[in-house]
């Protein structure tokens, strides 16, 4: 496979399972809410275990967050059967996101993306916007969508991918080590 899509200076870079569609005859669908969802139970998932000395009613708190949250996602899971599509080299920003695959749309059409950010786990985010752009990317081809999404989810798609953007850097930094030095 080819390497990963060019990327703006803050962005989240992986191979994960994307398939699309064009939305010239597809009835439009509220996915903000789902979207929303998507998001805030992957930054709840990823909270570190609480504190011993975190009161009662934080730790219920939490709790009883990523349970509604849980939920909701396996009813909705359970209403989608379908096998996970390809995994591609995908680059996604805060308004923009990028995939490398052989089979892209056209610049110009509205598309739907389906995004599946944890495969097996969670259903995937469905993000909507234009083709801004398709370059030859090696034996492949690169599309480049402008994310059509309203504030809310902007708003949590820009945490999410700072948190993802500022784990990689943070690995990176871990790499560097020279691995015969010991910490402490």
């Amino acid at each position: 496979m080819t390497s990963a899509p060019a990327h703006p200076p803050v962005a989240y870079e992986a191979t994960l399972p994307l398939s699309w569609r064009t939305l010239d005859h597809v009835p439009a669908a509220d996915t903000g809410h789902t979207n929303l969802l998507l998001l805030h139970l992957a930054a709840v998932t990823e909270e570190p275990l609480p504190e011993p000395g975190e009161g009662d009613a934080a730790r219920l708190h939490r709790l009883e967050a990523k349970l509604d949250l849980l939920l909701q996602l396996e009813l909705e899971r359970q209403l989608d059967g379908a096998p996970l599509p390809g995994a591609v080299p995908v680059c996604l920003s805060a308004g923009e996101l990028a995939w490398i695959a052989e089979a892209v749309p056209a610049a110009g059409d509205e598309v739907e993306v389906a995004l599946h950010l944890a495969p097996g786990r969670l259903p995937p985010l469905r993000l909507r916007g234009r083709v801004t752009a398709v370059t030859a990317a090696g034996g492949a081809r690169e599309a480049t969508v402008h994310l059509d999404v309203a504030p809310p989810l902007a708003e949590a798609l820009e945490r999410f991918v700072f948190r993802q953007h500022r784990r990689a850097v943070a690995r990176r930094r871990q790499g560097e080590g020279n691995p015969g030095q010991s910490g402490g």
